[in-house]
């Protein structure tokens, strides 16, 4: 099979702030295309053949999830997060018995670029027939295990427990961005208003996403919260907003979503019924050098303060729950599994669209989801054109 810069595209936001984040000149333009960032994905998704991505670690992928909903085989890490959405039983590749074959897509080692190139060719090669039904098999699971319908369920019947009911109930979410609080959790958010919820969010103004959830009908709070910074007095100063903005409110019930606002958020809802969600791990957590082994150290003790005051935490795959249970950080009795935030498989559902052999990853530009291992995989595979 001859494969050539077009069948290896990257879609994504560049220049992220995070201190994993790529650059243009790491992009190697020769051997793959950069798409940009956009807002819809969809009509990206139905034109490549299948969808890659070899994080390190993940909670649970949403692109995945997307990509299985438009009825796409995928191709991914045997790591945290990633692995939930490949459909067991899996079979080891005879060339390589570390590549792992499920009824979905397949599953490779995070950092390998070799096993990524060979999970591209077999995936390539593979008979129309064959192809067909993994996809049909991603669809199925995520109609069955990742549709927004079982996410809202979650949350209804976990707020019923506590509050008896929602009508009147205030509910409010903290999170680091307005744009995850839009495009992961609107649909989550309009259904617990219609079901009479009175809804503030405390989440940075943006501009954009900000008004558009303002526009949407919730009550939004500006709130600054630095994601990537150390600086012990700008975070007393976050916990002390928070507190002061929550004896304000007086909520019924708060969730706080991602790394800061789950431990800052959790210290000051002291007093409040809440929730933590983690929604993946992140940096801290993937194996580094001394400095982010002491890092992790500070962080999992902030955790552990900080999470005596939640009701629940939540984790989106049992691998993160497990990390929390291995540092003692909760109590096994708080911890549950949330499946994911939830996708709107109507919204993302298969189409009729001529395919190439294209291999599509969408992500963040960063070198912990595996950009660079799909750089490499793609020179692999077109050196072989030559030979």
């Amino acid at each position: 099979m001859i494969f050539t810069r077009d069948d290896f595209k990257l879609l994504g936001a560049l220049n992220c702030p995070n201190p994993d984040a790529l650059y243009q000149q790491d992009l190697d333009q020769d051997f793959i295309t950069y798409l940009g960032e956009h807002s819809d994905v969809r009509d990206f998704i139905a034109s490549c053949y299948a969808l890659v991505l070899p994080s390190y670690k993940e909670g649970i992928p949403r692109v995945l999830l997307e990509a299985m909903s438009m009825q796409k085989p995928i191709i991914t890490s045997n790591v945290s997060g990633c692995k939930e959405c490949i459909l067991h039983p899996l079979l080891p590749l005879q060339e390589n018995e570390d590549i792992l074959i499920g009824q979905n897509g397949l599953l490779i080692p995070p950092k390998n670029p070799k096993a990524l190139a060979m999970a591209i060719k077999y995936l390539a090669c593979m008979p129309a027939k064959d192809y067909e039904k993994m996809g049909k098999k991603s669809r199925e699971l995520a109609l069955k295990r990742f549709d927004i319908s079982h996410t809202i369920e979650f949350y209804t019947s976990t707020l019923k427990s506590y509050l008896t009911n929602l009508k009147a109930k205030h509910l409010v979410f903290v999170n680091n961005s307005a744009f995850g609080m839009y495009n992961f959790r609107l649909e989550l958010l309009n259904a617990l208003k219609d079901q009479g919820a009175n809804i503030t969010l405390i989440i940075p103004n943006d501009g954009q996403y900000f008004l558009k959830l303002q526009d949407s009908g919730f009550k939004c709070i500006d709130i600054k919260i630095d994601s990537r910074g150390l600086n012990p007095f700008k975070d007393l100063a976050t916990i002390f907003m928070l507190s002061k903005l929550f004896k304000n409110l007086k909520p019924d019930f708060i969730f706080n979503y991602t790394i800061k606002p789950v431990i800052y958020g959790s210290i000051a809802s002291k007093g409040f019924k809440n929730i933590a969600i983690t929604t993946g791990l992140g940096y801290i957590f993937i194996k580094g050098g001394f400095l982010k082994s002491i890092l992790k150290t500070f962080v999992c003790m902030l955790y552990k303060f900080a999470l005596k005051n939640t009701n629940e935490v939540w984790f989106l795959n049992p691998d993160d729950k497990n990390e929390f249970l291995s540092h003692h950080l909760i109590k096994e009795t708080k911890a549950k599994i949330l499946d994911g935030e939830g996708i709107s498989c109507s919204h993302f559902s298969p189409r009729q669209k001529d395919r190439t052999k294209g291999f599509l990853l969408i992500a963040r530009m960063l070198k912990s989801k595996g950009v660079l291992e799909f750089i490499q995989a793609a020179k692999i595979l077109q050196s072989k054109n030559k030979k």
